[in-house]
């Protein structure tokens, strides 16, 4: 009850806002349990399985998931929060929320 409680509550990390539709779904990555909305963040439909953001994935965190009945030793425990990852914005403060992987050129 307290996760879906958490789910309702639950605001978009780009937009900061909480409001759904159908077609603007708000997504929870399973390894990071960043929450961002579909149109946000680029997700065209809502994946059938696990979703994983762009930054976990790029660290391969989508591998470090747990399914629980394999009896594989984990990366960390349901319900203790991921590790930190090792990047931080180039444009905000930001330590932690829905990162992408943007190209610039130097100047």
């Amino acid at each position: 009850q307290k996760q879906i409680d958490q789910d309702m509550n639950a605001v978009c990390a780009i937009c900061n806002d909480g409001e759904v539709t159908p077609g603007n779904q708000i997504l929870f990555c399973e390894a990071c349990n960043v929450a961002v909305h579909q149109m946000c963040y680029g997700i065209e439909n809502v994946p059938e399985g696990d979703y994983y953001c762009v930054a976990c994935r790029f660290f391969g965190r989508e591998k470090m998931s747990f399914t629980g009945a394999d009896n594989v030793e984990r990366i960390h425990h349901v319900g203790a929060p991921a590790p930190k990852l090792p990047i931080n914005c180039e444009l905000c403060p930001q330590q932690q929320g829905a990162f992408i992987r943007c190209q610039t050129t130097a100047l």
